[in-house]
């Protein structure tokens, strides 16, 4: 029988403690905890390079928001404690072992993924001054980190480009160049504070990396 590492996901699910016995999950509850279950378990085939799932995106860090905005909501609708949702999800998880599916259905994962979508809207893409924000922020990480590495050089001028644009951007819409000076400074103070917070809490910074550099392309 194939062995499935649970991801942090799934045991580390931050939710209040409720004393009152929990009611039996509904149909709807069992279809949610069954797909953080199935997303889990693919987001853990991810990391570890296996599966066939190049066609679907990246699920850790979407797939462990699902499941604490899921653990939420059962222990809003019938007041389950932590362990209570957790052992759900646990046992979601054996009954695909135990059905002797070595990896979970593309199918089932792509349902589960517009449940996901439904339930837990992915957040709207970055913008220009998002990202030229996120870049410089990246670049000056990359230059306290690397020095002048090819890495950290590649990231500044990604930074150039993106800011140039921001810019323009900002100048069609009505900004002088001092407004853009002061919505583009107050823009990378609030991604250095938050990366400063994030970092120590162990967590990715800012929106989607490759979307922003998808944005400084030619």
């Amino acid at each position: 029988m194939k062995i499935i590492l649970i991801p942090a996901l799934v045991l580390a699910l931050s939710l209040p403690a409720f004393a009152a016995a929990p009611p039996p999950l509904t149909p709807e509850q069992k279809e949610r905890v069954r797909c953080v279950a199935a997303l889990a378990i693919v987001a853990n085939e991810q990391e570890r390079g296996i599966g066939d799932w190049d066609s679907l995106p990246p699920l850790k860090s979407r797939g462990s928001h699902f499941a604490g905005v899921v653990g939420e909501t059962l222990t809003g609708e019938g007041g389950r404690t932590r362990e209570v949702v957790r052992d759900a999800i646990l046992a979601a998880v054996a009954d695909f072992q135990k059905s002797g599916v070595n990896e979970i259905p593309p199918e089932a994962a792509i349902n589960c993924i517009v449940l996901m979508d439904r339930l837990d809207p992915p957040p709207p893409p970055p913008g220009l001054t998002e990202c030229a924000a996120m870049v410089s922020l990246a670049a000056k990480q990359a230059r306290e980190r690397e020095g002048f590495s090819d890495n950290a050089k590649l990231l500044v001028t990604f930074a150039t480009v993106l800011e140039s644009r921001a810019r323009a951007k900002l100048r069609s819409e009505g900004n002088t160049e001092s407004e853009n000076d002061v919505v583009l400074g107050l823009k990378k103070e609030e991604f250095f504070a938050a990366a400063k917070a994030k970092r120590n809490a162990d967590e990715a910074v800012g929106p989607d990396m490759v979307g922003c550099l998808e944005l400084a392309k030619p």
